[in-house]
């Protein structure tokens, strides 16, 4: 565990940010009913969006929202996009286990049962084969963390933990990464608080920090950075070094109530401001905390290569759009891929410059590995086996993007 470094604390009015940084587009959801209870919610880098909540589910296609009705008074929702496709899992009830039927646009029961059978679980998508399940003790006494593995619909146990003192634990933090996936649980009681991190990769899980603060969501940045709101009453704002597992408070106002963030840049942050219920922006080199809207809002999904947000309420749902390139479009991922399917050689073109390619098969094994400084590479495929191939272009900040191919 590391020391707890504090910078100085930042107190400031709030101000209005100056409107061409942003805007603001509210979205009609007529279907939705008048106590909606949207809850959860991602934003894919498609433009299209899925919506949990207790009384509704929703999709978006990017211009408009449609409704259908939920049964259940409790659902939790984890998305990923892999090689163009959309995965996702939901738990309703904290036991009926959904899965999102992307051709159709809807939620499809899965019917299976998992080992949620405390007080309540959530689900945490590490691949489209790959997920974590968390349960929770019926006195907020334990947490026990299962790998699913989707295909064979089977649960393994990895790790358990149980105090007889804690009354309360909850995640702050999932985010998956090329070599593991970074987790981290709050642990709370009257009398102690603690964020522990944990690693999970090759099947197993391991505690790699713990520090002595209460966190209540987190965000990661450039792979390697975690940004918590933290503190008794999240007033705090901590940074997190998954590198050298050091922690620094880069922000404080004891008047405020940071329920949800994440980051533009490593000098802007984006907040919602729940005491005063609107949406803020930091600035962390000047300590300056601008208001960009006002609304309450209960959950948003933040796309870096769309530079887009979709914050949600119980019946209302907002886009916000970075509309002057905080973060230049050049940060955006391309990658083509030509001729396909291919017989000799492939073409690819990227904005990736310094980048690895690397070349999979369908069983997943390394079949190329080149570095490259060229936004245009030609690979001579013509003694590989009949198949389909993945691609995969990573740069030297972590930055990923993967295409596939067909070999004749």
């Amino acid at each position: 565990m590391k020391t707890l470094f504090i910078s100085v604390i930042f107190l400031f009015s709030a101000t209005i940010l100056n409107a061409q940084n942003f805007t603001f587009r509210t979205i009609d959801c007529p279907e939705l009913p008048e106590d909606g209870g949207l809850g959860n919610v991602h934003l894919f880098s498609s433009g299209e969006a899925i919506f949990t909540g207790r009384l509704a589910d929703a999709y978006y296609n990017g211009n408009t929202v449609s409704v259908s009705a939920s049964i259940h008074q409790k659902s939790t929702l984890s998305a990923i996009e892999e090689n163009g496709k959309v995965f996702a899992y939901s738990f309703r009830d904290d036991k009926y286990l959904y899965k999102w039927n992307d051709s159709i646009k809807t939620w499809d029961c899965t019917g299976f049962f998992t080992p949620m059978y405390n007080n309540y679980g959530e689900i945490f998508m590490v691949s489209s084969s790959t997920a974590l399940c968390l349960s929770y003790g019926n006195f907020g006494d334990s947490i026990r963390i299962w790998q699913y593995d989707i295909k064979d619909t089977v649960f393994t146990l990895l790790k358990s933990f149980f105090r007889e003192d804690q009354q309360y634990w909850s995640v702050t933090g999932f985010f998956v990464r090329e070599n593991d996936v970074i987790l981290s649980l709050n642990s709370y009681s009257d009398t102690k608080m603690e964020t522990i991190i944990l690693s999970y990769s090759n099947d197993s899980i391991k505690q790699i920090d713990v520090f002595p603060i209460n966190t209540d969501y987190s965000y990661l940045f450039d792979n390697n950075f975690v940004y918590f709101s933290a503190g008794e009453n999240s007033e705090k704002i901590i940074k997190w070094n998954s590198a050298t597992l050091e922690e620094e408070v880069i922000y404080t106002n004891p008047d405020f109530y940071i329920k949800k963030l994440f980051v533009l840049s490593n000098n802007e942050i984006i907040f919602f401001e729940g005491n005063n219920d609107n949406i803020k922006m930091l600035t962390v080199n000047t300590g300056k905390v601008e208001t960009i809207y006002n609304n309450i809002f209960s959950s948003f999904s933040y796309n870096q290569y769309l530079k887009k947000a979709l914050f949600v309420g119980s019946t209302s749902i907002v886009e916000m759009t970075i509309a002057d390139g905080i973060i230049s479009f050049s940060d955006v991922p391309f990658i083509k891929l030509y001729p396909n399917p291919a017989t000799d050689k492939i073409t690819i073109e990227s904005n990736y410059v310094n980048n690895k390619i690397e070349i999979y098969n369908n069983l997943g094994q390394n079949v190329y590995s080149c570095y490259s400084t060229d936004l245009t590479s030609e690979i001579n495929v013509s003694e590989y086996p009949t198949g389909i191939y993945f691609v995969k272009l990573s740069d030297q900040n972590g930055k990923m993007i993967t295409t596939k191919f067909i070999k004749n």
